[in-house]
């Protein structure tokens, strides 16, 4: 009986256009006699066609699968007797495609002859980013939660964490920065940064190669992280896992828990001391996803509904009436005069667009910050920034206890306006946090467009709620035209110094003054303690 390598040696050389007769012949013995092997054959042409699709040719420098991939969804009468008429189709359509077809004209106008495994009904195995973590992809937006990843495709990560699911139950945590490809449904390449592996009993065999190092998977948890010059050291948390050379694959080396090891320059395996808390078990904590309901006109959402936070390992859903709302307690800006955003009509109170709706296009914004940085000494009073007051004092608990919604337009740094936040009267060890990184930032598939939105300007700076609610309007209605987007981040009261289970009410928020472009909150919601959070089913 063949071994699988021979297997997929016959199939790689009939992708390249490269069997002779012989070698046809006993391909198509080995696939007419396994099913299983159709089904390697099925996903190998699969992967090439994608390959091709992404990159407009069929690139022999790109990896191609070495492992058999699980197909789901058999017609097994309808593929099994096609399997080899179909090899020698697919292969002259790989090597002439309609992407190198000499009458280009004759082709225009018709739709091209399926040729992947759809045109079968079977449905190839996929890789899905399964969660995501304040990401940031190079020269791309980032994927939203669920998209299956292209065979093949490299992802620059440049800020954040991803976690990938692999068809046999293998997770595998990347975090950045990170240079990584999903070559196959149980293979995954690391060029740079640190992944975190989770294989279970039936996901066996599962690989992470990096330039130099291949880790092969024994039913474990492992990590593995590849420096600049492509030197891989490995740590492995529970199981065994085979570590070998790339160019040396006679010289695998077994590693069991505790155990941790890299590569000499010789190929060699050399220990090294062992950390187990650079394994990763998961995504941290967080703001997964919100949801708010699309403009009456369809232009946007304004509405928020529920936010989706991920609290102790766990992801919850609180409907935007289950959040604590705040009261505005002091308000003053520092050059901006345009500090009022809403959407319906000029509001009778300015408080009311921050502190009486769930609409994520009104707020006030612009508000800046003063002379001092926060902790100063400067009193709040004489302070550029926004005071708020929970309706209901927020509990220091597991993961984020309040979140934070800004408006932000693409003609802003994607990384959001930072700002810094703390108790309005800190005692002995609390102190007012830097918030740099946003859970659902520009580049976030999850962010949302919100609706157009009126922004009112006064004739002299608001120094007071008093000037707010009492100064003149230099315009009063005008009309904002750039698409905004809502971002989000969730606090979490222990960066601010807060013991578990202390309670605070009120806050002082300014912006970081880093750049000129300043806060814009248009919600601020406190999420129950968890002791209401337990009974109710988490979120997705």
């Amino acid at each position: 009986m063949p071994n699988s390598s021979d297997l997929w040696n016959l199939i790689e050389r009939q992708l390249q256009g490269a069997l002779t007769s012989e070698e046809q012949l006993k391909l198509e013995s080995l696939l007419h006699e396994s099913p299983d092997r159709q089904d390697a054959w099925f996903s190998a042409v699969d992967l090439h066609l994608a390959l091709a699709k992404e990159f407009g040719a069929v690139d022999e420098s790109l990896p191609r699968s070495t492992a058999i991939v699980p197909v789901f969804g058999r017609n097994r009468q309808a593929v099994a007797a096609s399997v080899c008429a179909a090899a020698v189709l697919v292969c002259a359509m790989l090597l002439l495609g309609p992407w190198s077809s000499p009458d280009e004209g004759h082709l225009a106008g018709r739709e091209p002859a399926p040729t992947s495994l759809s045109s079968h009904g079977i449905a190839p195995a996929t890789v899905r980013l399964s969660q995501i973590a304040a990401a940031e992809f190079a020269d791309e937006k980032t994927p939203e939660v669920g998209s299956a990843l292209t065979f093949g495709k490299s992802f620059l990560l440049r800020k954040g964490q991803v976690e990938l699911s692999f068809p046999a139950g293998a997770t595998a945590i990347i975090k950045s920065p990170a240079v990584f490809t999903v070559e196959s449904a149980d293979r995954v390449r690391l060029d740079l940064g640190s992944c975190s592996v989770h294989a279970p009993e039936g996901a066996e065999g599962f690989e992470v190669v990096g330039p130099r190092t291949r880790v092969v998977d024994l039913g474990t948890r492992f990590s593995m992280e590849v420096n600049e010059i492509g030197v891989a050291e490995v740590q492995v948390l529970e199981g065994a896992a085979r570590m070998t050379p790339v160019d040396r694959p006679n010289q695998g080396a077994l590693l069991k828990a505790g155990a941790a090891g890299q590569h000499a320059a010789t190929g060699e395996l050399q220990s090294s001391r062992f950390d187990g808390q650079r394994y990763q078990h998961g995504l941290p904590d967080r703001v997964v996803k919100y949801e708010a309901a699309r403009h009456p006109q369809g232009q946007g959402v304004r509405d928020l509904e529920s936010v989706t936070v991920q609290r102790g390992g766990r992801a919850y859903r609180y409907a935007a009436s289950e959040l604590i709302g705040v009261e505005v307690t002091h308000f003053r800006s520092d050059a901006n005069i345009s500090n009022v955003v809403w959407d319906v009509q000029v509001p009778a109170d300015p408080l009311e667009v921050l502190a009486g709706d769930v609409a994520l296009n009104t707020g006030l914004v612009n508000f800046g910050r003063g002379p001092k940085a926060a902790g100063t000494g400067t009193a709040i009073s004489d302070r550029a920034g926004l005071g708020i007051h929970f309706r209901e004092p927020i509990v220091n608990d597991i993961g984020a206890d309040l979140v934070l919604f800004e408006i932000h337009a693409a003609i802003y740094p994607p990384e959001g306006d930072f700002f810094r936040i703390g108790p309005m009267a800190p005692t002995d060890g609390q102190k007012s946090v830097l918030i740099k990184q946003y859970d659902l930032g520009w580049t976030s598939a999850d962010t949302k467009v919100i609706a157009p939105f009126q922004l009112s300007r006064y004739k002299r700076l608001p120094a007071s709620i008093s000037d707010l609610k009492t100064g003149e309007y230099q315009s009063a209605q005008l009309t904002v035209s750039l698409p905004y987007r809502a971002l989000v981040v969730g606090i979490d009261l222990s960066e601010m110094g807060l013991a578990p289970g202390d309670q605070i009410s009120d806050f002082f928020i300014e912006d970081a003054g880093d750049d000129e472009s300043v806060l814009d909150p248009v919600f601020i919601g406190g999420l129950p303690p968890m002791s209401r959070s337990q009974t109710r089913q988490p979120g997705n």
